[in-house]
This record gives C-alpha cells, sequence and structure tokens, in this order.
C-alpha cells in the first residue's frame, strides 16, 4: 500500500450500488491490516451507510443544489459577471 492513495470516480461509470458499497467496505478492511500511516481518499457519490456517519467520512454531502464548488459573490459587482 502506498502512503498516500486516493481512488476518485470508481463508481462514475455505472458501477451498481451494491458493488461501489461492497468495494469500500473491502478497502477499508484490508487498509485495517496495515500497520504503517497512510491516507486514503475514496470519493464516492454512493457512500456505504455503514461509514456514512463515521469519523471515515471528511467534509459533507454534495448534491446538484449543494455542489462541491460554491462560488460566494460579497464585494463582488455580479453586473461584471454577466
Amino acid at each position: 500500500m502506498p502512503r498516500f492513495l486516493m481512488l476518485d470516480g470508481i463508481d462514475d461509470g455505472g458501477m451498481e450500488k451494491e458493488r461501489s458499497h461492497n468495494l469500500q467496505k473491502i478497502v477499508i478492511e484490508e487498509a485495517g491490516n496495515y500497520s504503517h500511516d497512510f491516507q486514503l481518499i475514496y470519493a464516492t457519490s454512493e457512500i456505504n451507510p455503514l461509514y456514512a456517519n463515521t469519523n471515515l467520512v471528511v467534509g459533507r454531502y454534495f448534491n446538484p443544489e449543494d455542489r462541491s464548488l460554491n462560488i460566494n459573490y460579497t464585494g463582488i459587482n455580479k453586473d461584471l459577471l454577466a
């Protein structure tokens, strides 16, 4: 296992929800066997409910109404953006 691993877009290709949840379970179980320090980032749109409200999750849930990139217009003249 590398010291840093980022898995992003794993389930973007149409992976079934159950398979995605199972993959997350396998990754977490396997990572628990390592004795050295590492960082693992697993970005998913289908988080396994077993891990949703645990310390394994960092950040917030994104959805179409609350996307990952929120632009704040404070102090900007919005007419300049039109």
